[in-house]
C-alpha cells in the first residue's frame, strides 16, 4: 500500500483466492551459489519478514549496503529480471538499485513500477523491450489493471521455454546498448552534478 499526497490506494493481487500482497510469508533465501560472497556470512534462516536490510546489513556497525553488488550467476541462470520498484502508485518515477543492476549486467528486464516508468526510463536515454513483448501496461493508469497486466506478461512469457530462448536472444542489442548508455551516464552525472547542485542551492535560496 502507498500513500501519497495524503492519497492512499489499496493494491491486490489475487492468485487462486489469496492476496498476494497482503500475504505476508518466510523470508526465502536465494540459493546460497547466487549470494554475494561479502554477505553470505549475514544470511540466516531466521530473517523477520519485512524490512529485511537492516537484519543483513548491520547499520549499526556502520556496514555499507550490499546495493552496489552484483553476483553475476543469478542472471546467468534466468532470462529475464522482474524489477520490483520500490514504490508502486506514486505519479512519478522512483529509481533505485533494482532497476540499474540488471541494467548493468546486461539483464533483459520487466519493471513492476508506477505509470510512466517505462516512458521516462527512455526519456533518460534508455531502450525497453517493446520489440519483443507489449509494454501498454506502462501507460495504465489504474494500479490494480496495471499490476494485473504485467502479471499476465510475465505468466505468459514463461509459459514456454522456446519463447524464453528467443526472448533472450531479441533482447540482446538492448542490454548491450543499456549497458553502455548507463555507463556513459553515470560519467556525465559525476561530472555535472557539482555545478548543478551549486545551482540547485541558489535557484531555491537555500543559501544564507
Amino acid at each position: 500500500m502507498d500513500t501519497f499526497a495524503g492519497r492512499t490506494q489499496d493494491l491486490k493481487l489475487i492468485h487462486n483466492g489469496v492476496d498476494l500482497v497482503a500475504e505476508t510469508i518466510p523470508v526465502q533465501l536465494l540459493p546460497e551459489q547466487y549470494e554475494v560472497d561479502r554477505y553470505r556470512k549475514n544470511l540466516k534462516s531466521d530473517l523477520v519478514p519485512g524490512f529485511v536490510k537492516d537484519q543483513l546489513f548491520d547499520f549499526n556497525n556502520k556496514l555499507e549496503w550490499g546495493e552496489i553488488y552484483i553476483e553475476p550467476k543469478p542472471y546467468i541462470d534466468t532470462y529475464f529480471s522482474l524489477v520490483t520498484e520500490t514504490v508502486f502508485s506514486y505519479p512519478y518515477s522512483f529509481r533505485t538499485e533494482k532497476i540499474w543492476k540488471p541494467i548493468a549486467i546486461g539483464h533483459p528486464w520487466i519493471a513492476v513500477a508506477n505509470v510512466g516508468y517505462y516512458r521516462d526510463m527512455r526519456s533518460l536515454g534508455f531502450r525497453t523491450f517493446d520489440h519483443i513483448i507489449d509494454e501498454t501496461f506502462d501507460t495504465i493508469d489504474n494500479d490494480m489493471d496495471r499490476i494485473t497486466r504485467i502479471r499476465d506478461i510475465v505468466v505468459d512469457l514463461c509459459k514456454s521455454t522456446a519463447n524464453l530462448k528467443d526472448f533472450l536472444a531479441a533482447a540482446r542489442p538492448v542490454c548491450e546498448y543499456n549497458q553502455k548508455h548507463l555507463w556513459n551516464m553515470r560519467e556525465k552525472v559525476r561530472q555535472e552534478f557539482p555545478e548543478r547542485f551549486i545551482q540547485f542551492i541558489r535557484d531555491n535560496k537555500l543559501t544564507r
